[in-house]
């Protein structure tokens, strides 16, 4: 029986981002797509999604058609996304890295992060490559840093496969995340108010 060495094996964690989740299964069209952003190594591979992904064509449907954007939000799959040529938010960006990343084998993680002191989520992709976790924003074609982003700092809220079992699966889950934050910050106030005498 062959054993790996230490150097050649690989963890739970990136086993786990390897898998997809039910909004990042690839059709075949997407999978044949994706063998043309093969690069010669991995990181040629991870710098052609991100290319690709980052100049996807994006549509304002937020600001143009604000209830079909709130139905629709943290909704469609990869191939959904691919099929239609369009993305509308950071989330579907970070869909279609991560789902492009996992064709390849690279493991990727589908992250959330919240605001700090502002209202707002944001998602990002983050793969495993050299031996480290390294984060990317998607719609940009950047590297990605949620401490020092220019519209953030966010804090991260949760690791998954894809927006369908992130901390944030819909606008209305969104809506109640803002509340929570809100909420945290004037109950210290509302408990230190009535131990006080009147």
């Amino acid at each position: 029986m062959r054993r790996h060495s230490p150097a050649c094996s690989i963890s739970e964690e990136q086993v786990r981002f390897l898998g997809n989740g039910r909004l990042s299964v690839p059709n075949n069209e997407l999978i044949e797509f994706a063998e043309t952003l093969k690069g010669d190594t991995s990181q040629q591979t991870i710098k052609n999604i991100l290319e690709f992904v980052s100049k996807f064509p994006h549509e304002e449907l937020e600001s143009t058609n604000n209830i079909l954007f709130r139905i629709r939000f943290a909704k469609r799959s990869a191939s959904e996304i691919f099929g239609t040529g369009v993305a509308y938010d950071c989330c579907e960006y970070a869909t279609l890295f991560v789902t492009l990343c996992r064709v390849h084998k690279i493991p990727a993680k589908f992250v959330t992060g919240k605001r700090i002191g502002k209202s707002g989520t944001h998602r990002w992709p983050e793969v495993f490559h050299e031996g480290r976790w390294k984060a990317y924003d998607a719609v940009n074609g950047q590297e990605f840093d949620p401490a020092t982003s220019t519209h953030g700092p966010y804090r991260r809220i949760s690791e998954s496969l894809d927006a369908g079992d992130s901390a944030v699966r819909s606008w209305m889950g969104w809506g109640l995340l803002e509340l929570r934050e809100k909420l945290s910050a004037i109950l210290p106030h509302f408990k230190r108010s009535s131990s006080e005498p009147a």
